[in-house]
Formats: structure tokens, C-alpha cells, sequence
């Protein structure tokens, strides 16, 4: 029996560090995605968003949850790392999962690249094209100032060469409820507020986004409503998104793939 009792507990020592490793991402989907239910802004503000949610990451392994941020995300170029590894388990069989260097590259042009404090990466659409009608959501606190990076500005000659957004329709969205998860927060129970039309500057730099005052005045007041709602359970955490639609871009020299390489407050 205490033979039979060492033994399990030496499996589990053994399976325990493992187990925990399992790296569980899927890859990011290139080019347009039209099966997804949010690939229409128009029809989600109307239709789509009582079953509709957003995921985020709560480390940097995991920027596949952000693929539904956008309606497109460009294939990236080279050749892909390794896709799988395979390994056993005592007691548990074969496990296969994909690397992380293959997420990684999946997802190198992903919202995730627009969310990273990094000016050398970016979120690019994924279409034939110029990307009209594509959009990108970020999740930013409206009433204080929005910061954009347009283009890809990694250096001025990628910038040049890619196209950036020119005229845009922004989309106000807000979340009611959040929950989390081992490796994600989600955001769930959405409502739309209103929309407006912006044009953003054909700069490499940051530039801001002017959310008109009486829609931050809006979100304030349902804001301050909401904190003795009791629809999310103990609290209501209204949280705010933004959705930036291409409308029309300045063209790049050489590509027509359109970039934004960050969004934040």
C-alpha cells in the first residue's frame, strides 16, 4: 500500500510541472475574416452583441486572444517557425501543441502589435486591397486623452511605403461585465453609445483622437449609474472600447497594406 501510495505521488511530482507548462494558444487566422460575428461593425451595433465578447491576454504568451479585435489581420511574411511539438505523459498519452514561436508569427500583425508599447510592430489588415471598411478595437478609457501611432512606424521608410489610415469612423462600445481567466480577461455583456467621423494626420508619430464631448460626458454619467448595478454580480465594471474603421487611407509607395502600430490612453 505505502509502495502504491510513493508511487502516485511520484507521478504526480513528475506530471505536476508539466501539466502546468501545457501551452495552449491557437494560432492567429490571416486575411479577412467574414465567418467571425463581429466582421461588420454596422450589423454588430445593431444585431450581433448580445453573444458577442473580447478576450486580452494577461501575460505576452497568448496574442491569439486577440484576434476577434479586428475583422483582418495580414498574413505575415518568411518562413514559419516550428507549428507543433509532441510529447507523452505517464498515464495520459500523446499531447500535441503548437509553439510559441509559432503563435508569435501568426499573430506578428495582430491587435496585439498595436497594444504592446512597441513602435516596431503594428496591426495591419489582411486584405486585397486598401482595407476599407476593416477595423481594429482597442480597449481605452474614453474620457481621457487617446493616443494613435499611425502607419507603421517602425522607421520612416516602412511608414512611407505602407499605407495609413486617413479618414476613419470610430465606434464607441461598452462593455458591462468582465471576468478572468488563467491567461485572459474576457469583456461580455456589450452596448453600443455612438460613432463620429475623424481624420488622423499622415504623421509618423502619435497624434491624438478627439472623442466629441458629449459621448465621454454620456459614458461618465452611465458610468457613475452603473457602480450600484448588481447586474454583473457584486459590482458593474463598465469599461469602454473604441473601434477604428478605414475609411480611407494615404497611399503607401509600394504596399497597399494599411497599418496602425499602437493605440492607447
Amino acid at each position: 500500500m505505502l509502495r502504491t501510495i510513493s508511487l502516485i505521488i511520484l507521478i504526480l511530482i513528475n506530471f505536476i510541472p508539466l501539466y502546468s507548462q501545457l501551452y495552449d494558444a491557437t494560432p492567429c487566422s490571416f486575411g479577412n475574416r467574414n465567418n467571425s460575428s463581429n466582421s461588420n461593425l454596422e450589423s454588430l451595433t445593431s444585431n450581433n452583441l448580445k453573444k458577442f465578447d473580447l478576450w486580452e491576454q494577461s501575460g505576452k504568451d497568448y496574442p491569439n486572444y486577440y484576434s476577434n479585435w479586428t475583422s483582418s489581420i495580414l498574413k505575415p511574411e518568411g518562413v514559419p517557425p516550428k507549428k507543433q511539438i509532441s510529447f507523452n505523459i505517464d498515464g495520459l498519452g500523446k499531447e500535441t501543441v503548437y509553439t510559441k514561436e509559432y503563435i508569435s508569427y501568426t499573430c506578428k500583425y495582430s491587435p496585439a502589435a498595436a497594444f504592446d508599447n512597441n513602435t516596431g510592430t503594428a496591426w495591419s489588415e489582411g486584405v486585397e486591397g486598401d482595407g476599407i471598411g476593416k477595423y481594429i478595437f482597442a480597449k481605452i478609457d474614453i474620457t481621457k486623452p487617446i493616443k494613435i501611432w499611425n502607419g507603421f512606424g517602425k522607421n520612416e521608410n516602412l511608414y512611407y511605403k505602407n499605407n495609413r489610415v486617413k479618414d476613419s469612423t470610430i465606434y464607441i462600445f461598452v462593455s458591462k461585465c468582465n471576468s478572468h481567466a488563467d491567461n485572459a480577461r474576457a469583456y461580455h455583456n456589450f452596448f453600443f453609445i455612438d460613432k463620429f467621423r475623424f481624420t488622423l494626420q499622415d504623421l509618423n508619430s502619435f497624434q491624438e483622437i478627439k472623442v466629441p464631448n458629449s459621448i465621454s460626458e454620456y459614458f461618465k454619467k452611465i458610468h457613475n449609474e452603473a457602480q450600484d448595478s448588481k447586474e454583473c454580480g457584486n459590482e458593474s465594471n463598465y469599461t469602454s472600447f473604441i473601434a477604428i474603421q478605414i475609411d480611407s487611407v494615404y497611399k503607401g509607395s509600394s504596399y497597399s497594406d494599411t497599418l496602425i502600430t499602437e493605440i492607447k490612453n
